[in-house]
């Protein structure tokens, strides 16, 4: 599912689809999202800069087009100066998958984020900045089940989920001041990278079967990479207030998905495999 909270004033409020050429800052840019975000941002005409904190990971930008930023949302830096775009597109890094939440990491979890959500958006909150797109995971709203949400259903957050709420919640205080926040939950992103080419890709390759792709039950509305990129840029496109979007809803505000199922998906997986 490809979830969506959006909180705005009404000045925030728009179309923006005719924003051809805009500024884009993308943190997290050569990460899993982040480089299809990037590819999707370029082709549409937009100048994007990409925050990295690696030298492997600025020539990955460079490679999608971009413009590097070298830099560390854990520290204040020049970086910051670049942030100051029309878009700016938060996807800060998810700590290494796997590893077990425990209380002393769930603190460090917690701190970092909260320090890094400070210096990205106190540093564009002065600024022009149009549109803020902060993205977490669905583990804010922990297990959903078989049904799509909407602004009515309470947050269950997982552990991990857990650990990201006083992040979340510090946002409404953002956007009390004046930042075009909006709020993306994304969950069960899918392509050829990241976890999906480890637990699916890679045993199918090989020639394992795979059981089963979650442990916390079937999969619900996975999300093409493409897809989920193009449905951020759309919402820096249109803003609604105060609403939660499944991917139905997304559909319902104009958004058309490339890939809408896991099987269109996978032929193109395996396509882009075989190119």
């Amino acid at each position: 599912m490809l979830s969506v909270v959006t909180i705005s004033l009404a000045l925030h409020t728009g179309d923006m689809a005719g924003d051809a050429g805009a500024t884009a800052f993308v943190t997290g840019a050569a990460g899993f999202i982040g480089i299809e975000l990037v590819k999707v941002l370029m082709a549409r005409g937009h100048q994007v800069f990409g925050l990295t904190r690696s030298l492997e990971g600025a020539h990955r930008v460079r490679r999608a087009g971009a413009v590097p930023v070298m830099g560390d949302l854990l520290e204040p830096g020049q970086w910051q100066d670049e942030a100051a775009a029309d878009w700016v597109f938060h996807l800060p890094p998810h700590p290494v998958r796997g590893a077990r939440v425990t209380r002393r990491r769930a603190a460090s979890i917690t701190r970092a984020r909260v320090l890094m959500d400070a210096h990205l958006l106190d540093a564009v909150a002065a600024g022009a900045t149009r549109r803020i797109v902060y993205v977490a995971d669905t583990s804010g709203y922990g297990a959903t089940g078989s049904c799509p949400i909407t602004e009515d259903e309470p947050p269950q957050p997982s552990a991990w989920g857990r650990c990201l709420t006083p992040a979340l919640d510090r946002l409404d205080g953002y956007v009390v001041a004046g930042l075009p926040i909006v709020t993306a939950f994304p969950g069960w992103v899918y392509g050829n990278a990241s976890w999906f080419r480890e637990l699916v890709i890679e045993p199918i390759m090989a020639g394992r079967r795979v059981l089963q792709f979650g442990k916390t039950g079937p999969w619900v509305s996975p999300i093409h990479i493409h897809d989920c990129a193009r449905a951020l840029v759309h919402l820096a496109e249109y803003i609604q207030a105060d609403v939660v979007f499944s991917n139905i809803r997304l559909r319902g505000i104009g958004f058309r998905f490339q890939y809408p199922t896991l099987e269109q998906g996978l032929q193109q997986v395996i396509g882009a495999l075989n190119e």
